[in-house]
């Protein structure tokens, strides 16, 4: 005979699923369900009955009618097995094991990307759940569910970006002002998925999206929404700053050293030089103390 005579739940907190170890119904008296669980009775590869929340017997006279469900043989022992399934609310964490691609619709550069998140669940469907990820283990715990589902969500990542990239017309690397709609866009997408594994997708988040900023392609997209900023904020006078940084560039790279007494054309005359730090001036580009100080410098090397 059992130590017990009782049929209950002996699982941790973490298993979504948990078989009661003992076969032969016959040697317990009653199957004690707890709060917000399910009990299975599967025989011959099938689940023919679930039990609520409560106490229920199993003498003889009060399962007459699961011996007639499982086409049990009178006198013989009633053989099956017994599956509890946990149905509260399960947080549990997603995240990219190694980077993923997108393209930039627009420049049509790959990038790769990174990405975390949690979720929330809750058995909906037992019966699902039990046929469709149990197989032949004993139990289904939190950490086994998240191996599961893991590459699923990941998969469809890319998915939830190029939607709110798409609405948005922008770079992915802009996505991060709008993780709210990707998780909307996510669990939309997840929530089909989900249910046709018995499970109720309760909430879904993005909590982070993260590019290799060292990625030359990064740093291209990067370079292109920068430029594309001051030409919009600018307007006509993007081309005269850039025309200004350039000649700013060529005064800074002047040496003080060179002090040849013969002037040389072009960029390198003495009045040209002079010229263009006089308009780095009075663009403002430069303090006067700075002009000051270059002008010197390049008076010396005359």
């Amino acid at each position: 005979m059992p130590a017990s005579t009782h049929i209950e739940f002996a699982g941790t907190p973490a298993d979504l699923i948990w078989k009661f170890p003992g076969e032969n119904l016959d040697a317990y008296e009653s199957l004690r369900v707890g709060e917000n669980q399910e009990a299975l009775f599967f025989k011959g590869g099938q689940i023919l009955y679930t039990f609520t929340t409560g106490q229920h017997s199993l003498l003889p006279e009060d399962v007459a009618f699961l011996r007639e469900l499982s086409g049990q043989i009178p006198g013989e022992p009633m053989v099956a097995h017994i599956y509890y399934i946990q149905k509260g609310i399960f947080l549990k964490k997603w995240g990219t094991s190694s980077p993923i691609a997108v393209e930039d619709p627009k420049y049509k550069i790959m990038l790769e990307l990174r990405a975390y998140g949690t979720y929330t669940i809750r058995v909906q469907d037992a019966t699902l759940l039990l046929n469709q990820l149990l197989s032949t283990r004993k139990h289904l715990n939190n950490d086994q569910l998240e191996a599961f589902m893991r590459p699923i969500i990941v998969t469809r990542l890319s998915d939830f970006i190029a939607e709110v990239v798409s609405n948005h017309q922008m770079s992915p690397v802009q996505i991060s002002a709008y993780l709210e709609e990707a998780s909307e866009a996510g669990k939309q997408k997840l929530d089909f998925t989900f249910a046709g594994y018995g499970v109720e997708l309760l909430d879904f988040l993005i909590e982070s999206i993260n590019f290799d900023k060292d990625d030359p392609n990064f740093q291209a997209i990067q370079k292109i929404l920068t430029d594309k900023f001051e030409i919009d904020t600018l307007g006509d006078q993007y081309e005269s700053k850039k025309n200004l940084e350039i000649a700013f560039e060529a005064v800074r790279k002047d040496k003080p050293e060179q002090t040849s007494p013969k002037a040389t054309s072009g960029d390198q005359d003495p009045a040209i030089r002079l010229n263009k730090l006089k308009a780095l001036l009075d663009q403002g580009l430069i303090s006067p103390e700075e002009y000051a100080q270059k002008r010197k410098e390049i008076l010396d090397s005359i």
